[in-house]
């Protein structure tokens, strides 16, 4: 089966301004598409949940020492940030992003998984550091009218977990643009 991906990328051309190139790469080997043709090539529909612990004037690196498990990204700008200028932290546990046809249940169902045994140690970073959990979701959907439109929702085990730690959902989506 021949392997496809599409990019578009700026490209700097000789002595000329930036212009966009197109190209499709189908078993390595690169096919320019005519102008006509990339205006139709539509994004499916993205997602991913990511866990997060945020908060002022901490290091992710004790978050992660305390929880056992390390993190897909963390940001410690608040770590460095002057008392007087406070600065966000925050420490995340992300699931892969997934692409087409997904089931946004079972996307943080599964994320919950990963972090509900460590329920009792979340509690007490969150209480020590005054840290704020919250689960987000993040969704890009395609303008294709063919393409479905995923079910958004939680399931009763991921609110359970949520609103046992206090944590805040924030879903966040948007509309793909054309590629």
């Amino acid at each position: 089966m021949p392997h496809c991906l599409f990019h578009t990328q700026r490209r700097l051309i000789g002595n000329t301004s930036n212009s966009h190139a197109s190209y499709l790469i189908l078993d390595d080997r690169e096919i320019r598409l005519p102008l006509a043709l990339r205006v139709k090539i539509l994004a499916s529909n993205t997602a991913r949940a990511h866990f997060t612990l945020a908060g002022y004037h901490f290091n992710p690196d004790q978050v992660t020492q305390h929880l056992g498990i390390q993190p897909t990204s963390v940001d410690a700008s608040g770590a460095k940030s002057d008392l007087s200028k406070p600065v966000l932290s925050s420490w995340e546990l992300s699931t892969e992003m997934v692409t087409g046809d997904f089931d946004v249940y079972k996307l943080t169902d599964d994320l919950i998984k990963k972090i509900e045994p460590l329920k009792d140690k979340i509690l007490a970073i969150c209480k020590s550091h005054n840290l704020s959990p919250r689960i987000n979701l993040v969704l890009v959907l395609s303008v294709n009218k063919t393409e479905s439109v995923p079910d958004v929702g939680f399931g009763g085990r991921t609110i359970r977990f949520l609103a046992d730690i206090g944590a805040f959902i924030n879903v966040d989506y948007q509309l793909s643009e054309r590629i």
